[in-house]
């Protein structure tokens, strides 16, 4: 009963209005998301003097078990694999996502001399259409 009564609370993603009420709930928990890593990247950064890459995989790493739980159970439908096949895949394509965060910061802060932080947003910019796409259609049902 409890399965039929969260599974009720996510939008229909058949229609164009449930898409965009599904990619509303995945753009609020990526707000909270990186929200979550900025702050990580940037306190390893500055107060603890860890190298910027090694800080941005740790919070990336950190960021995405959360980012999981609350897709899991806000944003996407479960039930497409078993759960741990689930957690595997999903964590497959977001090491994928961090290899695209991880070289277009690297690029920039260092062929492009632009501020880590500056390139972090860039980089996120881009990895949460990755996410999004790759949670939608490889690691959730809908």
């Amino acid at each position: 009963m409890l399965q039929k009564v969260r599974a009720s609370k996510r939008p229909d993603t058949t229609t164009r209005k449930g898409l965009l009420i599904q990619f509303s709930r995945y753009l609020v928990t990526g707000f909270l998301s990186v929200g979550i890593e900025f702050t990580l990247l940037i306190l390893l950064v500055e107060q603890y003097q860890v190298n910027y890459l090694l800080a941005n995989a740790f919070a990336f790493i950190i960021t995405n078990l959360c980012n999981y739980f609350i897709s899991r159970h806000w944003v996407f439908e479960q039930g497409k694999h078993k759960r741990h096949v689930e957690f595997i895949i999903f964590f497959v394509t977001a090491s994928i996502g961090l290899i695209i965060n991880q070289t277009i910061m690297w690029v920039m802060v260092e062929y492009v001399a632009v501020d880590y932080r500056l390139s972090k947003l860039a980089a996120v910019g881009i990895v949460i259409l990755w996410n999004f796409w790759a949670r939608k259609k490889l690691v959730f049902k809908g």
